[in-house]
C-alpha cells in the first residue's frame, strides 16, 4: 500500500509540508537543523533538530511520510525566562495542524551551552562543534527529575504522552517518556497505531513522580545557589 514515492508524490506528503512550513518560521541550512532568530536583536534564540521518524509499532513508510521526529530543542540561556519555549511548541503544533504531520520525541533533559549565533556561518560552526556544547546530565536522579518536569510541561502545552517500544530507544528507561502531537487531520492509520499507547491528560496523570514535590526541590536548590553567590 505504501511504496517508495517519486519527488512529485513526496511533495504531497505531510512530512514534506511540515518541513516546508517549518522553513517559513525558522532558518535552515540543511532541512534538519532549524534556527529560530530574534527579529529585534537578530541573534539566534534557539535551535530545533528534526529527523525522519521510525517507530516499530507504525509501518515504516506510513511513519516516514506522516510523522517527524523532534530530536532536540534548546534555547539560548538568555531567553529561557521569556516564555519562548512554550511559544516554540505552539508554533510546532500550528505547523503540525496545517501539514497533517505528527510530531514525536522523548522528554529527556540535557545540558546545552549555546553560543551566540548571528550569521549562517556561526550556525554552521556551531553544528560542526555540536559535541562541545551538548551533554547529558551526569547525576541520574537529577536527570530523571528534570525530565519528569519537562514531560509535565509538554502535557500542559497540549501534547500527549505515549510509550515507546523497547526497540525504539537505546535505553528503555525512557520508554514511558514518549511525547507526541497528532493533529486532527493526520492519516487515520497513524492514529490507530498510537491510540492504545496515548495518555493525553493535561494534569500529568500517569507520571510516576510528585511534580509539585520536584518543583519545591527546584525552588530550594535555586535559593541555596543564590545564598552561595551573596
Amino acid at each position: 500500500m505504501y511504496r517508495s514515492l517519486d519527488d512529485r508524490a513526496f511533495e504531497r506528503t505531510p512530512v514534506y509540508k511540515f518541513n516546508l512550513l517549518a522553513s517559513s518560521f525558522f532558518k535552515t541550512p540543511n532541512d534538519q537543523h532549524f534556527f529560530w532568530y530574534d527579529k529585534f536583536s537578530r541573534s539566534c534564540s534557539g535551535v530545533l533538530e528534526f529527523r525522519p521518524s521510525k517507530l516499530s509499532f507504525v509501518p515504516e513508510e506510513l511513519c516516514r511520510y506522516n510523522v517527524i521526529h523532534l530530536v532536540s530543542i534548546f534555547l539560548h540561556q538568555k531567553n529561557k525566562r521569556f516564555g519562548l519555549f512554550r511559544c516554540a511548541m505552539e508554533i510546532l503544533k500550528d505547523i503540525s495542524n496545517q501539514s497533517g504531520c505528527g510530531i514525536v520525541f522523548c522528554a529527556r533533559s540535557f545540558k546545552m551551552k549555546m553560543p551566540n549565533i548571528r550569521t549562517t556561518d556561526d550556525g554552521l560552526k556551531f553544528l560542526e562543534n555540536y559535541d562541545k556544547y551538548f551533554g547529558y546530565i551526569k547525576n541520574k536522579q537529577e536527570e530523571w527529575d528534570k525530565s519528569q518536569l519537562l514531560l509535565s510541561s509538554y502535557l500542559k502545552f497540549g501534547f500527549c504522552r505515549f510509550k515507546f517500544s523497547a526497540d525504539d530507544l537505546d535505553n528503555d528507561k525512557w520508554a514511558n517518556n514518549g511525547v507526541v502531537f497528532l493533529p486532527d487531520n493526520i492519516d487515520k492509520s497513524v492514529y490507530d497505531c498510537f491510540e492504545k499507547r496515548l495518555d493525553c491528560s493535561e494534569s500529568g496523570v500517569g507520571i510516576n513522580v510528585d511534580i509539585d514535590e520536584l518543583k519545591r526541590k527546584r525552588r530550594e536548590k535555586k535559593k541555596r545557589c543564590k545564598k552561595k553567590c551573596v
